[in-house]
């Protein structure tokens, strides 16, 4: 026994029509939409990743930076990003900008060594440099300028050096010239104070 199926075109073209919209239908509810808040996390996320991909985490006699050295490693860690820790030698104007300076080079060394010893302890790769210079905040933007950084880290300005505006004198030059986002650690009671400061300002 013979069986002729007979196709007519225009029921191919509707068979393949259904079959694209059963499919497309399909498709869609396995990968419904993202939400406006979806998109804007992953784009959040996205920066994130680049931000920190290019740290340079900045420490010297001028700043605190205990508190933003395992704030910068452990960001780092969460991204596989390697960081850059600098450590930033001001020498006076009376000696050669390579002279000695044997208190200071031995904070700069116990320095890198504490944060080399967090960046093992979270798997973090860490490159270490000291570097003399005649002024710091130019040189940390000269070094962000370097390295292509994406990310300058930051510490507290010491309270002897400052006169109590945490955005003042180095942290103002840097922010404001650095090629890159700048995050500056300030304690709580230093917060407060530059808070009351603008509200003063505002008021």
């Amino acid at each position: 026994m013979t069986v002729v199926v007979s196709i007519h075109p225009t029921g191919a073209v509707l068979a393949v029509a259904i079959f694209a919209s059963t499919v497309t239908t399909l498709w869609w509810m396995l990968h419904p939409p993202k939400s406006k808040a979806e998109e804007a996390a992953e784009a959040i996320e996205e920066r994130i990743e680049e931000i920190v991909s290019a740290t340079v985490l900045v420490m010297s006699e001028d700043t605190s930076s205990e508190h933003m050295v395992p704030f910068a490693l452990k960001a780092a860690a969460r991204q596989k990003a390697s960081v850059l820790a600098v450590y930033v030698i001001e020498v006076p104007m009376q000696l050669p900008v390579n002279a000695a300076m044997g208190d200071q080079e031995r904070r700069a060394l116990e320095a890198l060594a504490a944060a080399q010893a967090i960046a093992k302890k979270v798997g973090v790769e860490l490159r270490t440099e000291t570097v003399k210079t005649r002024n710091t905040g130019q040189a940390i933007v000269a070094i962000a300028g370097r390295e292509r950084a994406h990310l300058l880290v930051l510490g507290t300005v010491r309270r002897a050096h400052f006169s109590g505006n945490p955005f003042s004198g180095l942290i103002e030059y840097v922010s404001a010239h650095a090629p890159c986002d700048v995050v500056v650690g300030v304690r709580p009671e230093e917060a407060t104070k530059t808070l009351e400061s603008l509200k003063e300002g505002l008021g």
